[in-house]
């Protein structure tokens, strides 16, 4: 993989086919569902020894998707570097071996195909999808001067609500009360629709597949970007299907591309989590990600200068957790200027001060590499029904991202989290004997242990979400057993990590030559071993 640009849809397809025609016992490629444009959701089912070892349904899944924001383009480069990594490192890297042939991975690198695609290619300003607003006097965003990109354009005007910076008159700032003027309007290039000469109404119409999950969401018509129900959208609800229906799905990770920080679910805020042992497992892994990617542990961007946590209706990563009771990690990889000098701290601080600051930091950024173009010079423009405007503005396809050259640092951070947080997983032992007690009777005793980093059960939670989701044990022949005491199949208690362990014993008749005892749980728990039944002391 390589770090020049960030991939269009069509990259993106090939560079997953490719590795799935170079490793296709590792490589799985499917579609979870289709944008309304017709793109693919992209998953990569990544699993090691399939054909001798458990089928990658009855392992642990472990879930991870990128770009659910169109513009957080890094996300989907993260997840398509983390999947490039599995497969070059599988029977070279004794951890990813065993990860891969003990677990399997489901990576999306790209929940929003369409808006991204707009990024990409005219760099409008899309949340995670294109939405054309309505109305006399809306603006509706188009390339009116043909260049290929829909960027940003101001205006002269006396009811302007923005003012040029005094430091550099490139950077636009919101207008306060004793400011003198000039005065801009400041929209996104495009047309008014049905205008009458009257006052131009900028509408911002947002669809915000991260605020489109049943979890805390609830009818709000002013507020932008929910959506009409929960996961109305195609992408959001092929994204739930897929989740609800692999059900052997224990951990998952969430990227984007905010200001630096790891988010966890609201639901697992320590002074009021009700389930306290997922606190400390969401607790334990959050210590990692700070660790290892270097960014701080927060319930929400609010806790900065509050201390209080954030609830963030309709989010995905309290749906995960609240509804499927899946411990997630959301990571914010950062944005273009977290590298030039602005922290996240600042980001809260006095907005139009600190927005003055940020630009002048990349605007000098941009003085030195103007052939990487992070800002578009405010070029003059005859628009045809405005008159003089000038257009130009920040290229968001960098804007929102890490620069390029940070991203390759910054993947194999995530890589190395999410290899750490792998081996998180349910893992089991299991103890047998025989003994013979005559007429072809045999006692036989089974102890199964956990010696994984995660109970059977995942978390707390998933007792709730998943109560049918029992842990067997079963206990088979080559012929036919009879049962004498004990049943073929019983249930067990699951089993905590660190040595949890649960025992039983059956009276079985039979000539069989050997018994199979086998643990399995639809929740990605399986474990089986072969006993002689001739071979005993």
């Amino acid at each position: 993989m390589h770090f020049e640009y960030f991939y269009l849809y069509e990259e993106l397809t090939q560079a997953l086919q490719q590795l799935a025609r170079q490793y296709p016992d590792l490589v799985r490629i499917g579609a979870i569902g289709r944008s309304p444009q017709g793109r693919e959701l992209w998953c990569a089912e990544v699993a090691g020894a399939r054909r001798q070892g458990i089928a990658p349904e009855h392992r642990p899944g472990f879930y991870i998707q990128g770009n659910m924001h169109a513009e957080e383009l890094a996300g989907s480069a993260t997840a398509l570097y983390l999947i490039e990594y599995l497969t070059r490192e599988y029977q070279c890297d004794p951890q990813v071996t065993k990860l891969l042939e003990q677990n399997v991975f489901y990576i999306v690198p790209r929940v929003a195909p369409d808006g991204s695609e707009a990024v990409l290619k005219t760099c409008q300003r899309v949340r995670s999808k294109v939405v054309e607003p309505l109305g006399s006097n809306v603006l509706r965003p188009q390339d009116i001067n043909g260049d290929g990109q829909i960027l940003t354009m101001r205006r002269q005007s006396p009811d302007g609500n923005y003012v040029q910076s005094e430091k550099d008159s490139r950077i636009m700032l919101p207008r306060e009360r004793d400011d003198k003027g000039p005065f801009y309007q400041v929209m996104e290039e495009g047309v008014i629709h049905d205008w009458d000469g009257k006052a131009i109404q900028q509408v911002y119409t947002v669809c915000d597949f991260n605020r489109n999950f049943p979890a805390d969401w609830t009818p709000k018509p002013l507020v932008q970007g929910w959506g009409d129900y929960p996961l109305c959208e195609p992408e959001t609800r092929a994204v739930a299907e897929f989740i609800i229906n692999h059900r052997n799905i224990t951990r998952a990770v969430d990227i984007h591309t905010g200001n630096p920080a790891i988010f966890y679910p609201h639901a697992l805020v320590p002074k009021h989590a009700k389930h306290q042992e997922d606190a400390r497992l969401i607790a334990e892994l959050g210590q990692m990600a700070e660790e290892i990617i270097g960014y701080r542990f927060l319930s929400g961007y609010t806790e900065i200068h509050s201390g209080e946590p954030q609830q963030m209706p309709g989010s995905f990563k309290d749906w995960i957790y609240e509804h499927r009771g899946i411990p997630i990690i959301l990571i914010e990889l950062g944005i273009f200027y977290n590298w030039h000098g602005f922290s996240l701290e600042q980001k809260f601080a006095s907005a139009r001060a600190q927005e003055e600051y940020w630009s002048e930091l990349l605007l000098q950024w941009h003085d030195q590499h103007p052939e990487r173009e992070l800002f578009y010079e405010w070029t003059p423009f005859d628009h045809p029904q405005l008159g003089q405007v000038e257009l130009g503005g920040w290229n968001r396809r960098m804007f929102r991202n890490p620069p390029l050259e940070e991203m390759e640092s910054i993947c194999e951070k995530v890589t190395t989290f999410v290899l750490r947080y792998a081996s998180y997983a349910p893992q089991l032992e299991l103890e047998l004997k025989a003994v013979p007690i005559g007429n072809d009777l045999y006692k036989v005793t089974g102890l199964c242990r956990n010696v994984g980093k995660l109970a059977t059960n995942g978390t707390q939670k998933a007792l709730e979400t998943y109560p049918l989701a029992k842990l067997f044990m079963t206990l088979t022949g080559d012929i036919e057993l009879e049962y004498v005491a004990g049943e073929e199949r019983c249930v067990m208690p699951h089993l905590q990590p660190g040595g949890g362990q649960y025992g039983t014993e059956w009276v079985i008749r039979t000539q069989a030559e050997s018994v199979t005892v086998t643990v399995s749980s639809e929740r990605g728990v399986f474990c089986n071993a072969e006993l002689n039944l001739k071979d005993w002391d």
